[in-house]
């Protein structure tokens, strides 16, 4: 493989990278229609060392080994130092042949724990973990070995040297139960139909191999995401190659880091997509970033932020800032809102300072918002053990005969759902005959969510009634004429607005430039709807911006409904977006009326002569006009078909309103199919006015004088009295406080029994400074005198110059 990217090796020295070089080396994808199952093993061949370094033995070359498998449906990578590959008859595990050299001991530390004998000049005396893998060879097929050891790693507990074979072989001991202590529970092995067994152990040192994933690559993401390529690269000691060994024909030379020849199975390398690979000079570990991408869902934009534990001063790397920059603009920003060149800033790694992106639009393909569902509730009955899907669209759930014309149950959703079949057109058919089956869940049945199974009658009914209304937060009116075109700036922050959207919030920020009220709102409405829900990640949707030319405002409108639905909007009061109320949802619901009735539990009626009684047969056939029998609780009303109303027939007064009871007289009331409009109107109470004046009278009460005339007692002084008022301990300025000489203090109203009054306007003579009072009265007087003298002096010199020219 030829080295097709990564760093360039002749400028390391400009990084200050040298010594952290490592190879790494890619394959291709695996075909995701035919992922294989099952296990098998490549290897991958390590150059060490320049022709010139005697240390590593003048281009070594080393046989690494990685296990693949997948019999899960998830397949995955390891990496090992050694492999064996051993027949029955070829000694290194002596199975059959050799009864002492594998088994199950009996005695000592080891007691219990199976073990097995390998060559020692093959193996290690700390391998950790060992891996065991057959693989058919000729007529040999069986796999009793791997049946009992299984393919996962199994830990290692203790290797020796081998008593039937010393200085020759190991004895590996397995931390692994088998069950009991006799040899017999151990497989046997026959000669001619067994597998080979591959040992794989001790996981490598040098190299690591991963599915190429996006896993830890950006902050606040926890889903990976995997090409389906295998990667390997080196690790440890073998990824701190010296700058000097990437200079020489070694980087140019037939390999660095190499897939085998063939697969264990004998399978071709492109069954795991290596017989493509890319082999790159690494210094920075894309597993591990030195610079961590996020994405800020609040303010929709990217952020950047170094480690700086791995570049920057004190690392040996000769890098103190950093900068993210779009290398395909000249101007301005891309799609993602980074910065061309010359506009971007640079970072410094001495601080813990990000590098901010602009906000930006999530409108690719992958996302396509417009597509996405909204508003959809799913929940999960733990009494009943059912699931129930609503939309949302409708607000109320009908008993079958509760209401006219509802002659069965009415769901308080639109959605079809579960195991009805549907047709192309996605509309429910009424009996399921598996004619479009390619609609069902599984293979037709869904016992689990508890939906009808395919080929059941499925008598769909729609959701009726009421409509459930949307939140909707009205703007008021904007101080510049948005019907024009206007300008929108950073200053101030006008360009920011904060949005609450269903309990999910975000900070929104319009692009500057020339906007007029239609593209503001679609502006607006772009970016809500990428508004990401913090625990699904999925975006809101479905909010509608509007605005209104008659009222130069800007109108939001939730894409959910229901009383679960709220939206709350702030921005620069130049739009209009200042202390807006918040938008709440409604749900519509109907209420059956229901008869009162008497403490014991019959049922009430009216009398002609309006008298409530639980008899009804002395005047049951004894009707009136606008008379009904039946007697509701206050508050409810029944109509007749005709939309008259037929209960109640008197005044119903409501009780428990801050100031008095209301009454309210529903005779003339009716309910038609027209617009609401009003037949009469009253007043019986007090305009609307402003405060004139505040007056305190001699029984403390503080009264409240309006422009509309009305008066109101605001509240009352309430005055403490004390058993021995010489007990008071003075704390300054006329104040004085309780002690224990005083008592505790007594609380009454002024011109009670023992209280004195409230002189309105008055001052206490105790609370005046006599002499302070004397000197401000004679300051006056002088000041008066002052004055008057000056006043005489100026008539009289006016006088003179009359006098003179005459």
């Amino acid at each position: 493989a030829a080295n097709l990217g990564g760093v360039n090796a002749t400028k390391i020295d400009d990084l200050g990278a040298d010594g952290r070089l490592f190879k790494k080396l890619l394959g291709g994808k695996i075909d995701n229609t035919d992922i294989p199952s099952g296990n098998d093993i490549f290897t991958v061949l390590q150059k060490e060392g320049d022709t010139t370094d005697a240390g590593y033995g003048a281009n070594q070359v080393n046989t690494r080994h990685v296990a693949y498998s997948n019999s899960d449906g998830t397949p995955a990578v390891k990496a090992y130092d050694i492999s064996l590959d051993s027949d029955v008859s070829a000694g290194m595990i002596k199975v059959a042949t050799q009864a002492s050299a594998v088994g199950v001991e009996t005695t000592g530390v080891n007691t219990g724990k199976p073990y097995f004998s390998v060559k020692q000049d093959q193996f290690s005396t700390s391998p950790e973990t060992v891996r065991f893998m057959q693989f058919d060879k000729n007529l040999q097929v069986d796999t009793a070995w791997t049946d009992f050891f299984g393919t996962e790693d199994i830990a290692v507990a203790n290797v020796i040297d081998d008593p039937n074979a010393l200085g020759v072989n190991y004895r590996v001991y397995l931390d692994f139960d088998p069950g009991t202590t006799t040899t017999a529970t151990m497989p046997t092995f026959d000669v001619g139909t067994e597998a080979p067994v591959t040992i794989l152990a001790k996981p490598s040192d040098h190299i690591e191999a991963y599915f190429e994933n996006t896993e830890g690559l950006i902050d606040g993401i926890d889903t990976a995401f995997y090409s389906g390529k295998i990667s390997v690269r080196e690790v440890q000691s073998s990824a701190k190659r010296e700058h000097a060994d990437d200079t020489t024909a070694y980087n140019t030379g037939s390999l660095a880091l190499a897939w085998g020849t063939t697969l264990k199975s004998g399978d071709a390398l492109s069954t795991l997509g290596l017989d493509a690979s890319k082999l790159t000079t690494n210094w920075v570990d894309d597993r591990d970033p030195t610079v961590k991408i996020a994405y800020d869902q609040t303010e929709q934009r990217l952020t950047f932020d170094a480690s700086n534990t791995s570049l920057g001063l004190g690392t040996g790397v000769g890098m103190n800032t950093f900068t993210v920059y779009s290398p395909a603009m000249d101007s301005g920003t891309n799609s993602v809102g980074i910065p061309s060149f010359g506009s971007n800033v640079e970072v410094s790694l001495s601080t813990d300072d990000i590098f901010i992106g602009n906000s930006f639009i999530n409108d690719g393909d992958e996302l396509q918002i417009a597509n996405k569902r909204y508003g959809i509730q799913v929940d999960f009955d733990t009494v009943n053990y059912n699931f129930s899907v609503k939309s949302g669209t409708t607000g109320e759930a009908l008993p079958a005969n509760s209401a006219l014309g509802i002659t069965s149950n009415q769901p308080a959703s639109n959605v079809s759902v579960g195991r009805i079949a549907l047709d192309q057109f996605g509309e429910p058919v009424p009996t399921d005959d598996k004619a479009y089956a390619f609609h069902a869940i599984g293979q037709g049945e869904n016992s689990i969510l508890g939906y009808p199974r395919l080929g059941e009658t499925s008598d769909f009914i729609a959701g009726t009634g009421l409509f459930s209304k949307p939140a909707i937060a009205v703007g008021q009116e904007a101080l510049v004429d948005m019907s024009n075109a206007f300008s929108i700036t950073d200053v101030a922050n006008e360009n920011k607005f904060n949005i609450v959207v269903d309990g999910v919030s975000a900070f929104i920020s319009v692009p500057e430039g020339n906007y007029n009220g239609t593209s503001l709102a679609q502006a607006l409405e772009k970016r809500i709807n990428q508004m990401q829900h913090p625990n699904t990640g999925m975006p809101i949707g479905g909010v509608k911006v509007a605005f209104d030319l008659s009222l130069n405002n800007l109108t939001f409108t939730s894409g959910t409904s229901g009383d679960t639905s709220t939206f709350k909007v702030s921005g620069a009061q130049r739009f209009g977006l200042v202390d807006i109320p918040l938008g709440i949802g409604e749900t519509a619901q109907v209420r059956t009326p229901v008869q009162a009735t008497d403490e014991l539990g019959r049922p009430l009626w009216v009398s002609p002569t309006g008298e409530i009684t639980a008899k009804n047969e002395d005047f049951a056939d004894n009707l009136v006009k606008d008379f009904f029998p039946v007697f509701l609780d206050d508050g409810e009303l029944t109509f007749s078909k005709s939309g008259e109303l037929t209960s109640p027939i008197t005044q119903v007064t409501y009780e428990g309103l801050p100031n008095s009871d209301m009454i309210v007289d529903y005779s003339s009331a009716t309910s038609f199919s027209q617009p609401f409009s009003a037949t009469d109107v009253g007043q019986d109470g007090f305009a609307s006015g402003r405060l004139t004046n505040l007056e305190i009278d001699n029984y403390g009460n503080i009264n409240a004088g309006y422009s509309n005339g009305s008066n109101v007692t605001l509240g009352k002084i309430i005055i403490a009295n004390f058993a021995n008022n010489s007990g008071l301990k003075q704390i300054g300025n006329s104040t004085f406080s309780a002690s224990a000489a005083s008592g505790a203090p007594e609380l009454g109203e002024a011109a009670e029994d023992g209280f004195g009054t409230i002189l309105s306007g008055s001052l206490e003579k105790s609370n005046v400074d006599i002499t302070e009072e004397l000197v401000n009265l004679i300051t006056a007087q002088r000041n008066y005198q002052a004055a008057a003298k000056a006043m005489e002096t100026t008539t009289s010199m006016t006088q003179t110059i009359i006098n003179i020219r005459m």
